[in-house]
């Protein structure tokens, strides 16, 4: 067998990925296998999220139940993350495949031993002013596999599942300049999205926010119907707390990891175009 890694790293970029010959893949893909997938809900927040193992094509020396798992894991993949030893092996193999720039790699030392984020007492959310404010449901993302691996933070904040990791002004006709306020905003700007100064007025659809890894990535996060905001990191699942565990009230002033620069609330709709 081959196998395609890929390495959950962005939120609104697709992944990079990079591929192993058949005596590298089956020890791994065995190895993954003991230790298990990462669970539905784990995350990291924004950042490094682990690694999605893609087998290309089966091995002829491997056993029955290894050639069964590969049969479930073949379209899917299977997601690593919480197995330090493993992880640490397959980011080597990463900066030794990928071309990463040295702000990624410099995101990855040391990435494996930051722990899954463990949920911190629920807070007290702002009033919703969106009027058409989606409900904050993860389970209708997280719980079908292909929508949660084809599906990224542009997908979510919008609410819409296109299936085809959307990225702001495809659909439009006008593509992302950069990674920066000013190469994704016009964007976004372009699908149908209205700049707002703040989130307290009350308007017809819903308030979203662009936040910016500067030159490497960007991320969307949304007020749901209950006033707090969720977001979805890349492939990754669904969730309603920032890098530090905390229940986001603002994503100006949550913890967002190396997404350091708050572009823009945002207002979307049900009638905005994406792809």
């Amino acid at each position: 067998m081959s196998l395609s890694v890929q390495l959950n790293i962005f939120s609104g970029r697709p992944n990079p990925r990079f591929t192993l010959s058949e005596t590298e893949a089956i020890s791994l893909f065995k190895r993954a296998l003991e230790v298990g997938p990462a669970s539905p809900n784990a995350s990291r927040g924004l950042g490094y999220q682990g690694f999605t193992l893609l087998p290309v094509e089966p091995g002829s020396d491997m056993d029955a139940m290894s050639q069964d798992a590969l049969g479930a894991a073949s379209a899917l993949g299977l997601t690593l993350m919480g197995a330090p030893e493993l992880e640490q092996e397959l980011i080597t193999l990463a900066l030794k495949h990928l071309e990463l720039s040295p702000t990624v790699q410099n995101a990855l030392a040391h990435a494996y031993e930051r722990p899954l984020i463990t949920a911190l007492p629920q807070v007290d959310c702002p009033d919703c002013k969106g009027q058409n404010a989606p409900v904050y449901d993860p389970d209708w993302w997280n719980n079908n596999a292909v929508r949660l691996a084809n599906n990224n933070c542009y997908n979510y904040a919008n609410n819409q599942a296109t299936n085809t990791f959307a990225q702001p002004g495809r659909a439009s006709g006008t593509p992302i300049t950069g990674m920066s306020c000013g190469g994704v905003q016009p964007s976004a700007v372009s699908d149908g999205l209205v700049a707002s100064a703040n989130f307290s007025e009350n308007t017809p659809g819903w308030y979203v926010a662009l936040v910016i890894w500067p030159d490497t990535d960007f991320h969307w996060y949304r007020q749901d119907s209950n006033g707090c905001w969720s977001h979805k990191p890349g492939s990754t699942p669904v969730i309603n707390t920032d890098n530090a565990g905390a229940q986001i009230t603002d994503p100006a002033t949550c913890d967002r990891g190396d997404y350091t620069q708050f572009c823009s609330y945002m207002i979307t709709n049900s009638g905005v175009v994406i792809s």
